[in-house]
């Protein structure tokens, strides 16, 4: 066999190891199988209770889906990051967007779902 037909075996061999490589990763990424994720309480590991985690919420805070603070002029929902930066003094409820809107507060353009 002589030089040139070796090296363009060798050649031909890369080129159909790519391509079967290839092949095989488009093949194995069409053919995922989703497993459906089923959660279920086990007995053995301790759950918290809700009250254990967060402080009590007063009469107003249960009522109130809005939160703004004294010094400030937006209103965000209570799980925003703005809201949980303002100090529980500071913290002024709403019970609907209307109600904070006729106080003067416009909504946070950073907390998405108002």
């Amino acid at each position: 066999m002589s030089r040139k037909t070796r090296e363009y075996s060798i050649i031909v061999v890369l080129l159909l190891l790519g391509a079967i490589s290839f092949g095989l990763g488009r093949l194995s990424a069409i053919k995922t199988v989703s497993v459906p994720v089923t959660l279920c309480a086990s007995e053995s590991v301790p759950t918290m209770e809700a009250s254990a985690i967060s402080t009590p919420l007063t009469s107003s805070q249960e009522t109130s889906q809005y939160v703004g603070s004294k010094n400030g002029t937006v209103y965000h929902l209570p799980w925003c990051a703005g809201a949980q930066r303002i100090l529980e003094e500071n913290k002024v409820w709403f019970s609907t967007k209307e109600e904070a809107e006729r106080a003067g507060y416009r909504p946070a353009t950073n907390c998405k779902g108002i």
